[in-house]
């Protein structure tokens, strides 16, 4: 997803393209691409058509990679003014939910009791002093308290999983904390 890995993978590809081109060659049958042929087309009806996803929930493209962990509905709930989340799975204390976070909004500051791991897909944020983008992965755990902020000028969407619960720091989020427990 980021431009620079991107380059480093083109960059990887004309390298081993050019090693490939300087391989000895073989002689080959020159029925050799016929028969080949032959063989992917006997086995087209053993594939079945893979589901194209719907990218029109969002106003940018979802990784074909997440598509099939993205349900045809999304159930989104406010989490607070200026975030939203949908559950995308859920299995014995694992999850794995989409976040909005509206631009510009600074999430409270908080930790975790175990580990927060997120995943820019859209948009952006800076936490801690440091910027994520779209294909950023940041891994947190109790030990790192912190408040991110969405960029001003777009909204940021995230894929996170916890595996334990948040925990509020600031003054006001003490006293939610102890309200709820």
């Amino acid at each position: 997803m980021c431009q620079e890995c991107t380059e480093i993978l083109n960059s990887i590809n004309v390298a081993g393209a050019a090693l490939i081109e300087d391989l000895d060659r073989e002689k080959i049958n020159i029925n050799s691409l016929e028969k080949v042929l032959a063989q992917l087309d006997d086995n087209l009806d053993d594939i079945e058509e893979e589901a194209i996803y719907d990218n029109s929930k969002f106003n940018f493209t979802i990784p074909k990679t997440l598509q099939t962990y993205i349900p045809e509905t999304l159930n989104w709930k406010n989490l607070s003014s200026g975030v939203r989340t949908a559950e995308l799975l859920s299995n014995d204390g694992f999850n794995l939910d989409i976040y909005k976070i509206m631009s510009g909004y600074k999430i409270p500051k908080h930790t975790h009791t175990g580990y927060e791991y997120t995943m820019v897909i859209d948009g952006g944020f800076t936490d801690n002093n440091k910027y994520f983008g779209p294909g950023d992965f940041s891994l947190l755990d109790h030990s790192t308290e912190h408040s991110p902020k969405a960029d001003s000028d777009k909204d940021c969407y995230c894929i996170v999983s916890l595996d334990s619960k948040i925990k509020l720091t600031g003054p006001i989020g003490r006293i939610f904390n102890l309200i709820n427990n």
